[in-house]
C-alpha cells in the first residue's frame, strides 16, 4: 500500500498497482479501505472517495492542526493515522483466490446483478466492442458473464 500526498487537502491511498489482474480482489480491498477510514473517523477528513486501485482521502489541514498535527507535517500526521487504521485491512489477495463478487464481505455494499440481453437487436454496440477488445463476440459475452 502506497500513501501519497495530493496538493495539500488530500492524500491518495493505492491500495493495488494494477485492477486488470485481480478486479474483483482489488474492488473489495478498495471498498474495505474506505470502510476502515471512514470507521477511523479521522480528524480533518471531509470525504473519501474509492477509484478503481485507490482512495482519495480529502481533508481540511486546519481541522487536522486543531487536533493535534503538527502545522509542519500535516501529511505525516495524516499518514500515520491512515496507516493504524488500515491495520485491520486484510493485504490483497493473489491472483485467482477465493474469487468472489465485488462487494462479498464488504459491510455497508450490496451486490445488485443487472440482466442483460445480447440479442443483435438490444445490443446494438456488441460488435464494436468486440472489434475495439479484439475478441469474438462469444467472447465478449463469456467475458462479461
Amino acid at each position: 500500500m502506497e500513501i501519497t500526498p495530493l496538493g495539500d487537502s488530500a492524500v491518495l491511498i493505492r491500495v493495488a498497482e494494477n485492477f486488470d489482474q485481480a478486479p474483483i480482489d482489488v474492488l473489495n480491498n478498495v471498498l474495505a479501505t474506505k470502510s476502515a477510514l471512514e470507521a477511523a473517523q479521522i480528524p480533518g477528513v471531509i470525504e473519501l472517495a474509492p477509484a478503481y486501485t485507490t482512495v482519495a482521502l480529502f481533508c481540511d489541514p486546519v481541522r487536522a492542526i486543531d487536533a493535534g498535527a503538527p502545522i509542519e507535517d500535516v501529511f505525516g500526521w495524516l499518514e500515520q493515522r491512515i496507516q493504524q487504521a488500515l491495520k485491520s485491512v486484510a493485504a490483497p489477495k493473489a491472483f485467482g483466490a477465493d474469487r468472489g463478487r465485488a462487494g462479498d464481505n464488504v459491510p455497508g455494499y450490496n451486490s445488485i446483478e443487472v440482466p442483460v440481453c445480447y440479442d443483435q437487436e438490444f445490443a446494438f454496440d456488441l460488435d464494436e466492442v468486440a472489434r475495439n477488445a479484439g475478441v469474438h463476440l462469444k467472447e465478449v459475452v463469456d467475458l462479461h458473464c
